[in-house]
């Protein structure tokens, strides 16, 4: 499924639950026969239920996603580009994982809340390759063994502000920074590579990696389905071109959350992520990623 399709998939849901949702919440704000004047209305019901006053929320959990990624680095020094390299096929990196995934969300005020969260992968492999490999300034031969290893870190920080806070529906403006730390290696034999030839056997390891700091912006909404069960979806996009760094990130994710206890809750959700930076180092190597990720979250959130 790619992301617009999920992304329409979730907005139909989201319809569907605000559709059964809102006359709930308009039979809740009208008077009570025999108010005076008739007219006044329930005061503004924000999307949390008996949770209301819960100021502070952390939620601790697992994350299940599916990876697709390919990686190139290139060498100035050498002078060709290296070669487009399918993590998974061609190296044997895994194409799912399992870690562990931090979320938390300061409610500041009504309309005001920060939120982080944080996740890491790092995934290696070892595998004999069926084709010569490209990688910087190295020509990895085929029918040998190369030693992978992947890793992408995500650090992120972001303000929320809620346009609306009634009738159980929170609808807000995210704007923040997510860091990003992504790298992958290569260790093996080969032949070192130039614009003019080969200048000889190679044994060792040859990297790539950036990490960056990258502005993010993006929309929310959060709907109270009952006083302890509740729907969140959040919608993030970033590009940045900037210190030789050029990058794009599109990020859905979608989760519901029950309280059956005013302090403990569990969530279950689905996030899709893709991730696409180049970094030229203004040296002599120029590092392209392309990540995407999508999968399931399960997690346990205290709230105080």
């Amino acid at each position: 499924m790619t992301l617009p399709s999920l992304t329409r998939c979730s907005a139909v849901a989201v319809s569907l639950f605000l559709a059964a949702a809102m006359p709930v919440r308009a039979a809740e704000a009208k008077p009570a026969e025999g108010d005076a004047g008739g007219t006044q209305a329930k005061g503004t019901a924000t999307p949390y239920g008996d949770l209301s006053d819960q100021r502070f929320w952390l939620s601790l959990g697992a994350f299940l996603p599916n990876f697709d990624s390919t990686a190139t680095l290139d060498s100035e020094t050498a002078g060709i580009p290296g070669a487009t390299i399918d993590t998974e096929d061609d190296l044997g990196l895994d194409d799912d994982n399992t870690n562990f995934r931090f979320d938390f969300v300061w409610h500041i005020a009504p309309r005001h809340a920060l939120a982080a969260r944080y996740f890491e992968f790092r995934r290696n492999a070892s595998k004999v390759i069926n084709a010569d490999i490209q990688y910087g300034d190295v020509l990895f031969s085929a029918n040998t063994t190369v030693d992978a290893e992947s890793k992408i870190a995500f650090y992120g920080l972001a303000y929320h502000y809620s346009f609306t806070l009634r009738d159980g529906v929170d609808v807000f403006l995210i704007a923040g920074f997510d860091t990003l730390d992504v790298a992958a290696s290569l260790a093996g034999s080969g032949t070192l590579i130039s614009g003019g030839g080969t200048l000889g056997a190679f044994s060792g390891e040859r990297s790539g990696g950036l990490t960056a700091p990258v502005p993010v912006v993006g929309v929310g909404l959060s709907v109270e389905l009952t006083h302890r069960l509740f729907l969140h979806e959040e919608f993030e996009l970033f590009g940045v071109k900037v210190q030789g760094i050029n990058g794009s990130l599109s990020y859905n994710r979608v989760s519901l959350d029950w309280h059956p206890f005013r302090h403990v809750g569990f969530g279950l959700g689905y996030d899709r992520m893709r991730l696409q930076a180049a970094e030229n180092d203004g040296q002599d190597t120029d590092f392209d990623f392309d990540y995407e990720l999508n999968g399931a979250r399960f997690y346990v959130t205290g709230t105080f």
